[in-house]
């Protein structure tokens, strides 16, 4: 079964609920899900790691906090003359230093737990 195909069965299922299908697509490549039993077993996980679509680079995380931290929606940032003074990458790589994170296809995702033992857990399921 194709991954979209088994993240719309997990949602027909009631598995996962039907706005966390992204979410589960962007944890099952952040956590180098190689089998469908992987992805469906990570599904059980999804409490576990937080996901921001769409910020797919340090620049563009840097901006999602500084608008979160401040209170600002990003039109307002958008109208601040101080933007182009702003170090939103370095901000967005500072933040993200040391923490088990990454970018994917799909956005940021961020393991609040131990992915290697998250992992650990789901392998011993499916022997």
């Amino acid at each position: 079964m194709e991954k979209s195909e088994l993240i719309k069965t997990l949602v027909q299922q009631q598995v996962i609920q039907p706005f966390d299908d992204d979410k589960l697509e962007a944890v099952a490549e952040f956590a180098k899900a190689a089998t469908n039993q992987e992805i469906a077993g990570l599904a059980e996980y999804l409490g576990s790691f937080d996901f921001i679509e769409g910020i797919q680079s340090y620049a563009e995380y840097g901006e999602y906090l500084f608008c979160r931290e401040m209170n600002l929606s990003p039109l307002d940032l958008e109208d601040m003359i101080l933007k182009k003074y702003i170090d939103f990458e370095g901000y967005g790589e500072q933040k993200m230093g040391g923490e088990p994170c990454g970018f994917t296809s799909l956005g940021y995702v961020e393991c609040i737990c131990d992915l290697d033992e998250i992992m650990k857990s789901v392998r011993r399921r499916l022997l």
